[in-house]
This record gives structure tokens, sequence and C-alpha cells, in this order.
């Protein structure tokens, strides 16, 4: 009787919530929205709270593999050696057997679309020498970009105990992985055969694939039984911006999967990401004293992206800050000035103005010399 009452209590108080628009499967998640370009977060809930990073970890380790190949310390092509380590992981694996040669590009391919444990072993291995040291570098670049609530326990979340995220962190180290657009194919790849066409990998994160313009990323659960929880972590890019969501601590795959996208579409229907025009004053050569030249001429190398609600572009305001002289010596690139960009009257970013040539100062024996070459003319 007593057990009654409770799974009457229950339903009446899901069905009272629904009546109220409140899913309850919302109550405990996490979530963050964010645009990728800026780090701009547009909307936020319980983000700071902790939870289990599981197979989560494997993001990073798909980063650093990302950044080791543009910097060319490795290639896709560069062949690694399964150890009896990578052999002895468990769970989603592509059965690597000691001494197996395997290329990054597999490797990549099997972490992120088998989400492959004994792939993110090989892959840690080849680039950090342990796995061990392999998690010292994810921790370090997880301090470097900020994710203050993150700690990592190995390279694929496998078994690793004690390890934990959030959203927000998961959202800045999406917007990293987005920067590194060669992996969007693997991300968004439904199917791939990998191991001369022996192992068969299906994408684990197959919300991801019906959605326009995603980019991906990863999606699961951490925990087991009754304590499992889901998350989705997702990307996707059109016109008017590229857009990040993460849902952690959900109870129902469904619901963090829905949720994420939904969050996203929020992004590309309330807002837009804009590169403002540069002011045609921050290109005015610049005057300057005790130079060999009298004046400079200026440019504006890069200019921010700004999240402004969709469809308030004419919001923006832009002004030129720049002195009237600057003393020499001014080597190229130099900055002398700043363009002001300004979002319903309040201030938004700076970009700097450089200069776009070198001015050497203009020395006694500089004078001297030029003195003694127009008397030798005279």
């Amino acid at each position: 009787m007593i057990v009654l009452k409770k799974l009457i209590f229950a339903a009446a108080a899901v069905i009272f919530m629904q009546l109220l628009g409140i899913d309850s499967y919302a109550a405990d998640t996490s979530e963050i929205l964010v645009e990728a370009g800026s780090g701009t977060v547009l909307s936020a809930e319980n983000a700071d709270r902790e939870y289990p990073a599981g197979s989560m970890s494997k993001l990073m380790t798909v980063l650093l593999a990302a950044e080791k190949i543009k910097s060319g310390e490795i290639s896709y092509d560069t062949v690694f050696v399964a150890s009896e380590h990578a052999n002895s992981m468990q769970g989603a694996q592509i059965w690597l057997m000691p001494g197996d040669e395997i290329s990054v590009s597999e490797l990549l391919k099997a972490v992120i679309i088998g989400n492959a444990n004994d792939a993110s072993a090989v892959l840690a291995e080849g680039i950090g020498g342990s796995e061990e040291v392999f998690t010292d570098m994810m921790n370090s670049r997880a301090a470097e970009l900020g994710m203050t609530r993150t700690l990592y326990k190995n390279s694929s979340g496998y078994m690793s105990g004690g390890d934990k995220t959030t959203a927000a962190d998961t959202a800045k180290l999406l917007c990293e992985l987005s920067k590194h657009k060669a992996l969007r194919d693997i991300f968004t790849q439904r199917l791939e055969y990998i191991r001369d066409g022996n192992v068969q990998l299906v994408n684990s994160n197959p919300a991801a694939l019906h959605f326009s313009g995603a980019a991906g990323f990863k999606s699961g659960s951490v925990g087991e039984g009754e304590d499992r929880l889901y998350y989705s972590a997702e990307g996707a890019e059109r016109d008017s911006g590229f857009y990040i969501s993460c849902v952690l601590g959900a109870s129902d795959e469904e619901y963090a999967a829905d949720r994420a996208f939904e969050l996203i579409d929020t992004g590309f229907q309330k807002y837009q990401t804009v590169t403002p025009e540069i002011p045609q004053e921050a290109f005015a050569p610049i005057k300057v004293k005790n130079g060999r030249k009298t004046q400079l001429r200026t440019e504006v190398k890069s200019v921010g992206s700004m999240v402004i609600a969709a469809g308030t572009g004419n919001r923006i305001e832009c002004f030129a800050a720049l002195p009237e002289y600057v003393y020499a010596p001014v080597k190229r690139g130099d900055t002398v000035g700043q363009v002001l960009y300004y979002y319903d009257g309040e201030f938004a970013f700076a970009a700097d103005i450089t200069a776009a040539g070198t001015a050497e100062e203009k020395t006694v024996g500089y004078i001297l010399l030029k003195m003694l070459k127009n008397t030798v003319k005279f």
C-alpha cells in the first residue's frame, strides 16, 4: 500500500510539472549554450555543476592529437604501435593486439566514431610516451583553456574513477575543437570501416547526423544502472554562426540529445554572429616625431566577431582612437591606436590599429650624416 501511494504521488508530480511546462528530466541537469568563435555564453543553467567526465575525456584526447597534427609533430599517416596496456582496455574497442600497427587517421576515427578505448590508449602512448604522461598533458591543456573544474584520469575515461568536468568546461573544450575543421567529416560520419575493412565503426553520436549544419562532437552516458546519467555535447554551424551546447546529468538519453539541439536552435533563431566593419579613419596615416619618416600608414589586421540579437546590427557603433602623432622608433606591427566597438551603447571589444611600416629614430649620427651628404651635393 505504501509503495502504491509513492507511485501515485510520483506520477501526480510528473503530471503537475508537465502542466506547468516543466520537464521532469530537466530538474537536475546542467546545460550551456555558447557561440564558438567568440566563446560568448548565451545561456547557462547549473553550468558549473560537476559530473564524472567518463568518455567525454576522449574529446580532450582528440584535441591534443589534432593540435599535434597542426603543429607538424605528427600527421594523419603517422603509425603508432599498440601496447599490452592498450590491449588490456575493455568496453568499446577495435580489438588491437600488442604489436599491431595503426595510423593516427584510423585511431581518430576509432575514437570519434566508435568510442574505442584501446584506440584512445594507443593515441595517448604514441603522443605522450605513456598514458600517465599524456593524462598530465590533458590536464595541463584543460588548465590553459580555463577548464578549472575538470580533472582527467586517463585518455578514454574508461574505468577512470575520480575524473570530473562541467558543462561550462566542456563548452570551452568544444570551442577549441571547433577550430579543427578537418575533424568535422569524422565527427559527422555515420559509418566507417578500418583495419583493412575488418572493423566496422558506427557513430556513437547518431542524433548529430540529422541536424542541419551539425559539427557532431559527442553523446553518451556515465555511471551504471540507476546511477547512469546521460550527456550530449553538440555543435552546429550555419550562415548565422557556430553554436555549441552541452547538457550533462540527464536521467533520460532522449532528453539530453533533444535539449542540446533545442539550445542550438535557440542560438540560430535568436542570435547572429557578425564581424563589424573597420572605420576608414583607422587607416589614416599617423604623424611621426623624431623619425626618419614624417608619417606612417596604419592597418587593422584582426577584428573579432560579435554575437548580437538577430536583426540588431544597426546598434553597433565604432570609433577609431588614434593619437595625433607617435615618437620614433616604430616597428611594423607596433600598436599605435585602437578601434573601439560598442553595442547598444556599451563597450563590446577593441581591435588594435598597428603601424604598417617602420620608422627609425632620427639620431644625432643620422642628422650629421645627412648634413654631410647635403654639403657634398652642394
